[in-house]
């Protein structure tokens, strides 16, 4: 009985946490629908901010720190400097009292905030592209989903919560092969992990 207690805890912690994340969604959604209408019918990601780059290899930062030098870096990226004896800061090329490294908090968080905006972006913009007719359009917007899909479950709540689900269903009868391929794909990436989404394919279903 505990066990079966522990289990249907677990269950509405669950049900719980995708309520959250759908209403997230949708409180981004009333957001941006004035202020981002362009960037949201074009499906246009958002650039990101030059302080989101580390200095060292260029590419947009997962973990930034900052070192003893006030500079921030990528943290693998830094700490392999440090790891080949490297004692000084890349870019000021000072010798560093200390090699301590600390979490840039706020830099992750926008670099996050970033992510998620974009990631809104693409899902907001799919509906449309998936009704086109043009299959490349339509190729490239359901990679993108099932992408989506694999990087994490909240993705899978806002696709649902866009109302996708019954979108890519009705693929399955294109006669198209490589779209119906690319939806079943997508549909079973969307039933990882996830009741719901598991129910909505159901009745969505022919």
């Amino acid at each position: 009985q505990l066990q079966q207690i522990i289990c249907f805890l677990g269950q509405v912690d669950d049900l719980q946490s995708e309520s959250k994340r759908e209403s997230d969604y949708n409180d981004r959604k009333r957001r941006n629908s004035s202020s981002s209408s362009s960037l949201l019918s074009a499906g246009q990601p958002l650039p990101p901010w030059k302080s989101f780059f580390c200095p060292m290899n260029h590419t947009v930062m997962e973990d930034p720190v900052e070192i003893a030098s006030g500079q921030t870096f990528e943290r693998t990226i830094i700490k392999k400097w440090f790891d080949d004896g490297n004692k000084t800061c890349p870019i000021t090329k000072i010798e560093l009292k200390t090699l301590e490294m600390q979490p840039n908090i706020s830099l992750r968080n926008s670099i996050q905030e970033w992510k998620d905006r974009n990631t809104f972006i693409t899902i907001a913009a799919s509906k449309s592209r998936l009704d086109s007719e043009e299959e490349e359009n339509m190729l490239n917007t359901l990679t993108d989903l099932h992408r989506l899909c694999e990087e994490k479950s909240m993705n899978r709540v806002w696709i649902r919560a866009e109302g996708l689900i019954p979108v890519i269903t009705g693929l399955l009868s294109s006669n198209k092969h490589m779209i119906r391929r690319r939806a079943l794909v997508t549909l079973q990436s969307l039933a990882i992990d996830n009741a719901t989404n598991r129910v909505w394919l159901l009745l969505a279903m022919p």
